[in-house]
């Protein structure tokens, strides 16, 4: 998405590298920092072929008169044939002026494979910017640095020979579950 913090509104792009349209649902989330939920929309859009096009542009003024730029985050999703397929995340104000809170970060770690494991982390309140880090092991992960959304999980599949106890490596806080799978968000 594309702020404009004079405005308080945000353009909401999608691009395309498929070679066909198709036809998505755009979904945004209005949250203050602590997670609770200000205002939510959705709508289905076209997605031309090979190309970046505006799809939305939602107008916050009220909440950030109401609430304060340091306060909200705009979580943005694109899902295609039922499968989310694109997240970002937005803010009005520069990240270090954020007012962020402790998310409460949870892990559960489970072997998947031979040399495998998968990492589930939670958060009850949104966590910006995370990455995780293995002690004294070099790993390598499925996604390396991304947003958790407050009471949804992210898995992270860590392809390492072994590793020892599993810490999460943040500022509190962080961006969309990203993935670019044809389709990303400006």
């Amino acid at each position: 998405g594309l702020e404009d913090a004079e405005k308080g509104t945000v353009e909401i792009h999608v691009t395309s590298d498929r070679m066909d349209a198709c036809e998505g649902r755009v979904a945004w989330r209005l949250t203050d920092t602590e997670g609770k939920e200000v205002a939510k929309d959705s709508r289905n859009v076209r997605i031309p072929a090979r190309k970046n096009t505006r799809v939305e542009r939602v107008d916050l003024r009220e909440h950030l008169d109401r609430i304060g730029s340091r306060n909200l985050l705009l979580w943005l999703s694109l899902e295609i044939d039922g499968e989310v397929t694109a997240t970002n995340f937005v803010t009005f104000a520069r990240p270090k002026h954020l007012e962020l809170v402790d998310p409460s970060i949870t892990t559960k770690v489970r072997k998947s494979g031979r040399d495998a494991y998968e990492v589930t982390l939670s958060a009850r309140r949104p966590a910006l910017w995370v990455w995780l880090e293995v002690e004294d092991a070099d790993i390598r992960c499925s996604d390396s640095f991304f947003h958790l959304a407050e009471l949804l999980d992210a898995d992270v599949a860590l392809l390492p020979p072994e590793f020892p106890v599993v810490g999460v490596v943040g500022l509190g806080q962080n961006d969309g579950l990203g993935g670019h799978f044809g389709h990303n968000f400006v």
